[in-house]
């Protein structure tokens, strides 16, 4: 019988020195390492350098998530994109200055790893996590305990208003897709422009999407006038996942005509609002 390989072996060494430190970055690889040996499907906590317990499943393989949020950092916009992010930042100095509320939408939260990333580069920003998955959002509002101005939504992440259900009975973990036909449980369909609407007066400085394919319908509208309104953007892109669907097309074509610089992170796509030409 194969066995599963692991995403914590020696190999991920150099990125935990480097992200927390010799001494921080051993200690945490040789948790995280214990975790996925357990294979255990109940949270358990992991203390994290700097930002103290987070709660990670071994089986639904929730660390595959934090290496990819902490320890490689992709969402380091600072890193990834340092002739932009000074502008981004500005901006959100800004909208503190000037008594507004700087608004971040993360479309597929998961267990909050990526909340916890935003909140401690923006900590004046107001978070609202979309997450379908009620085994999700179980560990995320764990993490999430004690952490100001989130607001969690049950829901997904849509063009259009409506219900649909998780693919799958058993949907968790970090790849939770949604389908009109899916045959488990069932969550609101909710527009960027509804979130918007919902959060009052506030800038949007960034949405962040990673919702298994479901990009395809976002980006499709009817109604894009929130990108309109968006500072920046992560968008993890699926073409990879659905050969032949053309996941990704109604993200460019709507790239096409506004004012957006692309620039590639890891598995992620930051789009930087530019000015217009």
């Amino acid at each position: 019988m194969p066995t599963r390989s692991r995403a914590t072996d020696a190999r991920w060494l150099p990125n935990y020195v480097k992200a927390f430190g010799p001494f921080g970055g051993v200690n945490l690889l040789r948790q995280v390492a214990a975790l996925d040996r357990a294979d255990a499907a109940e949270p358990a906590g992991v203390a994290v350098p700097g930002l103290g317990r987070v709660w990670l499943r071994g089986r639904q393989r929730d660390h595959a998530i934090f290496q990819q949020v902490w320890v490689k950092r992709e969402y380091d916009l600072a890193a990834a994109a340092p002739r932009h992010w000074p502008l981004l930042w500005s901006a959100y100095e800004a909208t503190v200055a000037a008594g507004r509320r700087p608004l971040i939408v993360d479309a597929g939260a998961h267990v909050g790893l990526s909340v916890l990333w935003w909140k401690r580069l923006f900590p004046r920003a107001h978070v609202v996590a979309v997450e379908p998955s009620s085994a999700n959002l179980a560990v995320l509002r764990q993490n999430l305990t004690g952490l100001d101005d989130v607001t969690v939504l049950q829901a997904a992440l849509a063009g259009t208003e409506g219900r649909l259900r998780l693919e799958s009975a058993s949907a968790e973990g970090s790849a939770t897709r949604v389908a009109a036909d899916g045959v488990g449980e069932e969550v609101p369909a909710v527009s960027m422009n509804r979130i918007l609407s919902d959060a009052g007066p506030a800038d949007l400085l960034l949405a962040k999407i990673d919702v298994e394919g479901g990009e395809a319908g976002i980006f499709a509208g009817p109604d894009l006038n929130w990108l309109d309104r968006a500072r920046a953007l992560a968008v993890e892109t699926h073409d990879w996942l659905w050969p032949g669907r053309g996941t990704s097309r109604s993200l460019w074509a709507a790239l096409a005509v506004r004012p957006f610089d692309v620039i590639a992170s890891g598995e992620n796509l930051l789009l930087f609002r530019t000015a217009e030409q």
